[in-house]
């Protein structure tokens, strides 16, 4: 799920997503955050702070570690649209 709030933190928009088949928690981590960053930019918002509460994401896109595998292929275009669109986490 991801909630869109202004910089006062007023609730604006939410999104919520489903994925198929078995996914690690880690990996499902990974698709949201995917997921969210297409929505925003869909939405064409700028200058976004993201905020998670999963660690391992955050140590990951911190160090840029994008491993090969299915997760550091997504974080590594998360990575990506987050640098197009100014978005930080």
């Amino acid at each position: 799920m991801a909630c869109l709030q202004d910089s006062n933190g007023h609730f604006i928009s939410s999104l919520s997503s489903c994925f198929t088949g078995i996914l690690s928690p880690l990996e499902a981590e990974a698709r949201a955050h995917n997921v969210a960053l297409h929505w925003l930019s869909s939405r064409d918002q700028r200058h976004v702070i993201i905020e998670t509460d999963c660690k391992q994401i955050l140590d990951i896109m911190k160090a840029r570690n994008f491993q090969n595998n299915e997760v550091g292929d997504i974080l590594s275009c998360v990575h990506k649209i987050s640098n197009l669109h100014n978005y930080r986490i």
